[in-house]
């Protein structure tokens, strides 16, 4: 396999024994900005998002809202 894709085999190995794991703030604040969204019945966009979640006491930036948004 490390010969077909040209990757060292202590880089597969180590890809292989890494464990998968779930960033538990980012999957909050991916909920939060659904709920956002949700509430305003799909029309506010990313800028207004972080404008709510700022007010709501949430420090979030734009480009962050973003990149949640499409995930």
């Amino acid at each position: 396999m490390t010969k077909v894709f040209d990757v060292p085999r202590s880089t597969y190995a180590s890809y292989r024994q890494r464990k998968l794991t779930v960033d538990v703030e980012r999957t909050r604040l991916r909920a939060r900005v659904a709920s956002v969204h949700r509430m305003s019945r799909g029309s506010a966009g990313a800028c207004t998002i972080c404008g709510v979640l700022n007010q709501l006491g949430e420090s979030i930036g734009l480009f962050k809202v973003r990149r949640l948004m499409s995930e």
